[in-house]
């Protein structure tokens, strides 16, 4: 009788274990093939090993900047918890170096506007973002706000969140930025190749400690 019991209690733990790993309704999976486009089998190796992969760093010469970098890195969170943080927009000062301010100036259900400061090589650079997102999908993309005088000639970027299990998520992330004329490209590289690695970095800590982390000083 207790065997039977036990039995049966292990396989309603097990079922029920089953249940709760399911990704929520509608949310990618690392089952698609786009959750891994354009990694070789080797850089997915390294993802799954906890590195911060960066795929894409190729120079966009005729564009007169940087091409599209793209990034794979996995957070230890499930993925609502994961895009939850991701969508603070306006916090991240706390924890980002670079970044000396931000300025919520609008937030509807679809899209937040905010003004980032932000000092580079002895360079102070003010710019306006609008970040849009799609819930259902875990995926949220930016870019300048037009109406703003920025001190950026083009920024562009995404984050795009894929299910693994209950305690991981993939992360997806793209961005280019461009500078002014008027602005030494040495400071566009310090925002691009130089820092980014840096800048992922906290940002993982900033989503694997629930929001916890902060910079020194913030």
């Amino acid at each position: 009788m207790r065997l039977a019991l036990g039995l049966l209690l292990a396989t309603l733990v097990f079922i029920v274990s089953v249940i709760s790993a399911a990704p929520p309704p509608g949310a990618p999976t690392v089952n698609d093939p786009k959750a891994w486009e354009e990694l070789t089998p080797a850089a997915i190796e390294r993802v799954k090993k906890g590195e911060i992969v960066i795929a894409d760093t190729r120079t966009d010469v005729e564009g007169g900047g940087q091409a599209l970098i793209k990034v794979a890195m996995i957070f230890d969170v499930n993925i609502k918890e994961a895009y939850r943080i991701i969508r603070e927009t306006d916090k991240q000062c706390e924890y980002i170096e670079s970044c000396d301010e931000n300025i919520l100036i609008e937030r509807t259900a679809t899209y937040d506007i905010v003004e980032f400061h932000v000092k580079i090589l002895s360079w102070q650079l003010k710019y306006r973002v609008k970040h849009q997102w799609n819930d259902a999908k875990f995926t949220t993309w930016w870019a300048l706000d037009p109406t703003f005088k920025n001190d950026l000639k083009h920024l562009e970027g995404y984050w795009k969140l894929y299910y693994m299990d209950d305690n991981h998520t993939l992360a997806r992330y793209g961005t280019k930025l461009v500078v002014k004329e008027f602005i030494p490209k040495a400071v566009q590289e310090a925002l691009t190749r130089r820092d980014l690695p840096k800048t992922l970095e906290a940002v993982r800590k900033r989503v694997n400690t629930h929001g916890a982390y902060k910079k020194k000083g913030a």
